[in-house]
Formats: structure tokens, sequence, C-alpha cells
């Protein structure tokens, strides 16, 4: 129950605002800190949040990892501009970060678009999630920028497994867990 209210109901008018907007990391922290006290009704976290953010099979309960699904939404802002897309922003943030992504896109480097060396805190946020994905996986393609492959991956890398199943590896917890669906 309290995996569909946060998800669907808190969280969802969180993405548009957290995509379109460079929110404050301390905002971020507070509504994570507000989430987690909903469903804990109260101080005590009986699971990790790293824990409750695993996919059911993991030992989870699938929750969002906020800060990564943002960090992904805002670099998704990249494959939107990869596709050459015609909207009037691309000349904007081609001006912000066409200077670091011209090594993806010689046409970002041309000296006839105006750059600026250091990308405005909107801009610098996916390029900060873009590099953080090009050491995860070196070979990232601009195309490939889509927020859910971006999110998946940067989820993957910060995954942790349930202590339980590092206790008793001997136990298939896998059935337990899908009932917690």
């Amino acid at each position: 129950m309290a995996h569909g209210v946060v998800n669907i109901v808190i969280c969802s008018q969180l993405w548009y605002v957290g995509a379109v907007a460079a929110l404050p990391d301390i905002l971020v922290t507070a509504i994570n800190r507000k989430i987690y006290e909903f469903i804990w009704v109260g101080k005590f976290e009986a699971v990790s949040r790293c824990t409750l953010t695993n996919h059911v099979n993991k030992g989870g309960l699938d929750f969002v990892n906020i800060k990564t699904k943002l960090e992904s939404l805002r670099c998704s802002h990249l494959y939107k501009l990869a596709i050459s897309t015609e909207a009037n922003w691309r000349h904007l943030a081609i001006h912000w970060i066409g200077y670091q992504m011209r090594r993806y896109n010689t046409s970002f480097a041309s000296l006839l678009i105006p750059h600026t060396e250091e990308p405005s805190e909107f801009y610098n946020k996916p390029l900060v999630t873009f590099r953080k994905l090009s050491k995860l996986n070196p070979m990232v393609e601009l195309a490939d920028l889509k927020a859910r492959s971006i999110y998946r991956q940067l989820h993957a890398a910060n995954a942790s497994t349930a202590v339980v199943i590092d206790k008793f590896p001997q136990v298939d917890f896998l059935q337990a867990f899908k009932k917690f669906k």
C-alpha cells in the first residue's frame, strides 16, 4: 500500500518539477526523509533505504530512489538534445553544454554557435550524471540516454543485496519476496 502511495501519488508530482528545475539537494533530502517517515510511521527504519529500493526479487519493495530518478530525468535532456529536436530550448542547451558535449556531437563544436565554458547549475547536473554513467559504461551514446535506461543503470550500480540474503545464502527467499508485491 505505502509503495503505491509513494511511487504514484507523492513522487509523480516531484518528477516534472525535478526534470525542468534544479532542485537543491537539501530539498530532495528533506522530501526523502518525509517519505520514509511516512512509510515507517516514526523514526526507526527496520529495513535500509537502499534495500527498499531494490527489486522484489532482490529483497526490496521496488521503491523509487528519488535522487537517482531525478538524475535520470535531468540526464534525459541530453537524449532530447542528441536526437536533434527543433525545439527552441535546443539553442539554449547547446549554449550551456555544447562545449562539454562536443566530443559526442561535432556540430556542437562549431565556432558559429556561442558557448560557455561553465554550464549553468541546471545543465551541470545532467553533465555530472552523464559522466557518472560514462564511468559505468564507457560505450554510452547520447542516443541511448532515455530516462528509464539511465535510472536502471544508475540504480544497478548503487544496489545492494538484502542483509538476510547475505546471512542465509542457502535459503531461497525469492518466493517470500514475491508475496510482498
